[in-house]
């Protein structure tokens, strides 16, 4: 009987053993999970911060206005988000000081009214051309009017914002749009309206010369091996009273699809290997230098080649004399579904490795989300961030088509509302 007893102590003892090992390994990988995660975003603070002074105008200029207009898109962007409360707002994502307000829904009325009168350019990639869609598709049903367009290649100009139509004019015909007469100034101060264009730019290449072949001949990135689609807008921004613009993170090269489901990530791994692009201290697993990597084409591509572009127009005098509005929308993350309360500096995105192309193009969304609101501010550039701040689970999108919302979709409406928030508040201020 002792001897029974003695035995049924030593397994229950080794039961306790076992439970109080896994309950220390657990909160050890919790640890070290947390702490992995806080020294990445570390690095990449560090990282843009050490660069971003260089990419400065040559004069600073006092944006004290706009920067509280910053201020007032990016706290309405966190603190839309459920699930991010106001104090990790204030520690973790927010480069200005609290308190803030988040801004108040516009109707599409009060957006048409806060900008008369005005010719609007947006200009970017496809995703630019998709919020675009957005408008014309939401103001075709309160001005009873179609707003087609003739695709991202081939879009010219919507008159919008016109008074609402009593169903006795012709829609518009679409085949005919590129022969449609440009209202003028007297025809949109007679009815309060405005011209809204979009041109479609992958990078934001700001040549002069219409002639240039990198408008008029297909052009292959040499670094991605990707079709880069370019259209001259510079003269159409000079003749502006709002631009929307943007441009998307750098796409994974082409040979990373070799039809494996991992893919082809070896270029990573040469990135990470030189000394001067290791940026994450700790990137021993291949996801961190998918991160690493992408930190290195914003760092080594993306920005740079921004830096041009925000030179090139800081420069031009025309439109310095424009004295135009300037609107910089962020990109939207790749997530599944699309319609997940996500901020727009969402840590968690960078520890989602399933899909090593969405965490490449994930990461360069939250590194743009990082230092664009602190850079474009400089050059009369206000940053704009969508993100998605509810949940509908019987909705579903893949991630590869969050880039181009719908607005018969929650996440397009979403999108959209945010959208014309933004503009008003812009317009207004």
């Amino acid at each position: 009987m002792a001897r029974s007893r003695r035995n049924c102590s030593i397994i229950w003892f080794c039961v306790y053993l076992l439970v109080f090992c896994q309950c220390l390994f657990m909160v050890l990988r919790k640890t070290r999970t947390s702490s992995s995660k806080k020294t990445l975003l570390q690095d990449i603070s560090t990282a843009l911060t050490k660069e971003l002074p260089q990419y400065l105008p040559p004069h600073l200029e006092d944006h004290t206005a706009l920067r509280l207009v910053q201020k007032s898109l990016l706290c309405t962007a966190n603190l839309t988000v459920g699930r991010v409360n106001a104090k990790d707002v204030r520690r973790k994502h927010f480069p200005f000081d609290f308190p803030c307000t988040p801004l108040p829904s516009l109707s599409l009325r009060a957006l048409c009214a806060s900008h008369s009168i005005q010719r609007i350019l947006f200009v970017g990639p496809e995703t630019t051309y998709h919020l675009h869609r957005l408008w014309l598709d939401a103001l075709s049903s309160i001005e009873n009017r179609s707003h087609s367009c003739r695709g991202p290649a081939f879009c010219t100009f919507h008159h919008i914002c016109r008074p609402t139509s009593d169903g006795s004019e012709r829609l518009e015909d679409i085949r005919n749009q590129r022969t449609q007469k440009l209202p003028s100034n007297e025809d949109l101060g007679s009815s309060n309206s405005s011209i809204l264009r979009y041109i479609m730019s992958s990078t934001l290449l700001t040549s002069t010369d219409r002639a240039d072949d990198r408008y008029s001949v297909p052009q292959i990135d040499p670094l991605t091996g990707v079709r880069i689609h370019q259209m001259p807008w510079l003269a159409q921004a000079r003749k502006s009273d709002v631009v929307v613009l943007s441009r998307g993170p750098v796409p994974a090269p082409a040979w990373t699809y070799d039809g494996s489901p991992q893919g082809n990530w070896s270029f990573v791994d040469a990135i990470y290997t030189n000394h001067s692009s290791a940026y994450i201290s700790d990137a021993s697993e291949r996801a961190s230098r998918v991160i690493n990597a992408a930190l290195h084409v914003t760092l080594a591509e993306f920005l740079p080649s921004l830096a041009r572009t925000l030179l090139t127009v800081y420069a031009d005098a025309d439109i310095g004399r424009r004295k135009a509005r300037w609107i910089w929308h962020s990109s939207l993350y790749q997530t599944e579904p699309c319609l997940v309360p996500t901020p727009y500096l969402d840590q968690a995105i960078l520890g989602k490795h399933d899909d090593l192309w969405a965490l490449y193009f994930n990461a360069q969304v939250y590194i743009h989300n990082f230092m664009l609101p602190r850079l474009l501010p400089f050059y009369g550039i206000v940053y704009m961030p969508l993100v998605a701040s509810t949940y509908e689970s019987s909705v579903f999108i893949a991630s590869k088509e969050c880039w181009h919302p719908e607005l018969d979709t929650p996440f397009g409406r979403e999108i959209g509302q945010q959208l014309f928030n933004a503009l008003g508040h812009v317009f207004q201020s």
